[in-house]
């Protein structure tokens, strides 16, 4: 019996002094201040880009995103035409321009919807101030406002024809890029531009 308790307590003393040595392992490794890799759930954390971008094309025109025409620009005394509300649109997921044209960042529509003269304003406004013009380069991916909205004075009887119109928009499916960011710079950089629109 005392040669077993001998083996039974240094088999004790072995198992403890290697959970103790996995445990004080564990501790320096949560201590320890490495990188995990992106995560939905942790969007702050840096993701440290690999690869030479030397080979990065830029836009040949302004880097900056330029202000879009709040109506469009008809020639003449051309009478602006009245649409239908014409919903298909903006259903259905984007087939065409759902991919990025420089393969770095964007900014995606998830659900269908119309784009108004403010919202371009409140983009442009907020990724320009942040941008550095000598290293990045951002650029529109949808066309501005060109869809006739008609509203009725409020309360105006009904009759009478088609309604005035009362602003423009730009009909967006599902899918669809509307902004593209690109330039020497890291995922961290254009998580902070661009979550002050997204």
């Amino acid at each position: 019996f005392k040669q077993f308790d001998t083996m039974l307590g240094n088999c004790l003393r072995a198992f403890l002094g290697r959970e103790h040595a996995i445990w004080a392992n564990s501790r320096n490794l949560r201590n320890a201040h490495t990188h995990l890799p992106y995560s939905e759930y942790h969007p702050d954390i840096y993701l440290q880009v690999t690869g030479e971008l030397s080979d990065l094309e830029f836009p040949p025109d302004r880097r900056r995103l330029h202000p879009v025409n709040k109506q469009p620009q008809l020639p003449g005394s051309t009478k602006p035409p009245k649409y239908t509300r014409r919903k298909i649109d903006c259903r259905g997921p984007e087939t065409v321009f759902n991919k990025l044209i420089y393969s770095q960042y964007g900014i995606q529509a998830t659900e269908g919807g119309e784009l108004e003269f403010g919202h371009f304003e409140m983009m442009r406004v907020a990724i320009n101030k942040h941008l550095d013009e000598k290293r990045m380069f951002a650029l529109w991916c949808v066309d501005a406002p060109w869809k006739p909205v008609t509203r009725r004075a409020q309360g105006k009887r009904k009759g009478g024809g088609k309604a005035n119109i009362h602003h423009y928009t730009t009909p967006v499916k599902a899918e669809r890029i509307i902004v593209e960011l690109g330039g020497y710079l890291n995922w961290r950089e254009a998580y902070r531009i661009l979550s002050r629109v997204a």
